[in-house]
């Protein structure tokens, strides 16, 4: 017959496994997704920077490692190098590789639809949120396209 401290013993050791069975189910669930995205500028009369100077063109967004269920952001600077004209913008993605990850990831921004004049430059807040029940990749590319539209 099992004693007290047997017991007590055999209890706490079963705690122990239940709680591991439990974290690693969850470690399980949690997938790092490592991404890219390219950015293309749809217009002559306007780029994309990095940086709020605008001397640092941005081809590209590393998103780096994002968690499922989370978002990660990035601030781009778009300005109007026209002469002569007012733009807006707006965006679109496209070319997911794998094209699985379309139905998972959301990119956003805080752009207002505010007028850009002439020489005049928009920071912008990109954010890339991952769905919490991301599944079947890992990494993934896709194209940011910066679209100008005359105001």
């Amino acid at each position: 017959m099992a004693t007290t401290n047997e017991k007590l013993l055999a209890g706490i050791l079963v705690a122990v496994v239940v709680t591991a069975a439990v974290t690693i189910g969850v470690l399980v669930v949690s997938r790092p997704i490592s991404s890219s995205g390219t950015v293309v500028v749809t217009r002559h009369d306007m780029q994309v920077y990095a940086n709020s100077a605008c001397t640092i063109v941005l081809n590209s967004i590393e998103w780096g490692t994002i968690q499922n269920g989370s978002v990660a952001s990035t601030t781009i600077y778009v300005k109007n190098l026209g002469q002569n004209s007012n733009l807006t913008l707006n965006f679109n993605t496209t070319n997911y590789n794998p094209s699985i990850a379309a139905n998972y990831l959301t990119l956003s921004w805080n752009y207002t639809g505010q007028v850009l004049q002439p020489g005049q430059v928009a920071a912008i807040e990109l954010r890339l949120a991952v769905a919490s029940s991301t599944t079947g990749f890992t990494n993934f590319t896709h194209q940011i396209n910066i679209n100008g539209l005359t105001a």
